[in-house]
């Protein structure tokens, strides 16, 4: 082969190559972008729902109520929400944990009754299951089936909030 003939395929290979490598570094490149973007809007939306979330908390704190157990009701309630799987680990942990100090000093105090006691927890199961005894067959299957739907919706609320978090 001729030497201007080499020059001219080297050319045109040279720069074939180098416009398919440059090519293949701006698609990396913006696929890095784009992940990265993503990431970016990603955090800020979970930030945002935090922020959400807080507030509400913040709300239902401030808020007046009659007596302790609706206050307690109401918070956690809350924390049992959808909102409240954007709190922070650790935030919703020390609230239980203080609501739960302020439930033994009432208990401690005598200010509210204590907890059942295994032997009574077992007189309430066995009451209700000759209750459930009772019952016509039908409802008795109504009674299971709302039981049962109460179990689907807990167990895709909770594989809603796995989805949630980062």
């Amino acid at each position: 082969m001729s030497e201007p003939l080499q020059a001219l395929l080297f050319a045109l290979f040279g720069g074939f190559l180098g416009t398919i490598l440059t090519l293949i570094a701006m698609r990396w490149s913006t696929l890095r972008s784009i992940d990265s973007a993503r990431e970016i809007l990603r955090t800020e939306l979970l930030y945002e729902e935090k922020k959400k979330a807080l507030k509400e908390l913040h709300k239902l704190v401030d808020q007046r109520y009659p007596t302790y157990p609706a206050f307690k009701e109401a918070i956690l309630a809350f924390l049992g929400t959808l909102q409240a799987d954007f709190l922070p680990v650790e935030l919703k942990g020390a609230i239980e944990s203080r609501i739960n100090d302020l439930d033994r000093f009432l208990v401690d105090n005598r200010l509210a009754a204590p907890e059942p006691s295994d032997e009574e927890i077992d007189r309430w199961i066995n009451g209700y299951q000759e209750y459930l005894d009772q019952l016509a067959p039908d409802e008795r299957a109504e009674i299971e089936f709302e039981g049962r739907l109460r179990e689907i919706k807990s167990t895709i609320m909770h594989l809603i909030t796995e989805h949630i978090r980062p």
